[in-house]
């Protein structure tokens, strides 16, 4: 079975790519399969990736998707490969965010310890709420990141 696991926040700058990267890094340390779907414009977890297998490091299996990965056929025709998927989902785009939770399992949304990113995931919130009443078994959680000790 695979699990996916969505990265996203409508908020740039709280670590959904650098989190990202650092699971599909764990898990493939663990041995697993791991699928990483860079949904960003950006393409930094695609640009780690790359650079990995440069390097000569392992690497997750990358490829883009980006609104319609929730829909038949898309994502879902990927993910039984895998043991994991984690999707990167950019910030500020509602409709990739949307679809980045209905395809996933389980939703982390980073946010660091300000008002302003507090404020921010009130809207993915509203999203996850959403997707638990239709997808039965799926969870979120806000995971804080760049804490200062």
């Amino acid at each position: 079975m695979n699990d996916v696991i969505a990265l996203t926040s409508p908020k740039g700058g709280v670590g959904k790519s650098t989190i990202a990267v650092s699971v599909a890094s764990e898990f493939i340390r663990r041995g697993s399969r791991v699928l990483l779907v860079d949904a960003d414009p950006q393409r930094s977890a695609a640009a780690w990736s790359e650079a990995a297998r440069v390097a000569g490091q392992p690497a997750p299996t990358t490829v883009a998707m980006g609104a319609t990965m929730h829909q038949p056929g898309e994502l879902d025709a990927l993910t039984g490969q895998f043991d994991i998927t984690l999707i990167d989902a950019p910030p500020s785009q509602a409709e990739i965010l949307r679809s980045a939770i209905l395809a996933s399992d389980l939703a982390l949304l980073p946010a660091t310890p300000s008002g302003f990113d507090l404020w921010a995931l009130a809207d993915a919130i509203e999203i996850v709420r959403r997707a638990a009443t239709i997808k039965p078994g799926f969870q979120a959680a806000v995971v804080i990141n760049r804490r200062d000790p």
